[in-house]
């Protein structure tokens, strides 16, 4: 969700496509290591370390990265919200192009009719939910 909103308009769909292909291909390296290591004594245990690693280099690098302008947006924050997208974007133009939409987006999504959630919860939603959960 983080690169959709942070990528340039012209970029999203290539992104989240290539953000696809890359979870298959993890999940694909995974089995293909983990099949050679499961035949090994302790292996499981190399197989869930090497989890570690790439879940570390996130977990690090992420308070690195500029927080979502919509993030912020929604949250009231217009001027670190402005700050945010004119360093990821490469004119002041475009960026105050895409925050204006930003903004105006989160005005609509705050314009709409607010629904209790007494009025989701009708005897039918309540019924279908019981019967899902029951299932699962």
């Amino acid at each position: 969700l983080y690169h959709s909103e942070v990528a340039p308009t012209s970029a999203r769909g290539a992104l989240s496509s290539l953000y696809q292909l890359m979870i298959t291909l993890g999940i694909l390296v995974a089995s293909l290591v983990d099949t050679g290591l499961v035949e090994k004594d302790g292996g499981w245990r190399w197989a869930i370390g090497m989890q570690v690693v790439p879940a570390m280099v996130l977990v690090a690098g992420m308070p690195l990265l500029p927080r979502s302008p919509r993030w912020l947006v929604h949250r009231g924050r217009i001027e670190e919200a402005r700050e945010a997208m004119l360093a990821m974007r490469e004119t002041e133009e475009e960026a105050r192009r895409e925050l204006d939409e930003v903004i105006a987006s989160a005005q609509k999504e705050h314009a709409k009719v607010k629904v209790s959630s007494h009025e989701y919860m009708d005897h039918l939603t309540t019924r279908l939910i019981v019967i899902g959960v029951g299932l699962q």
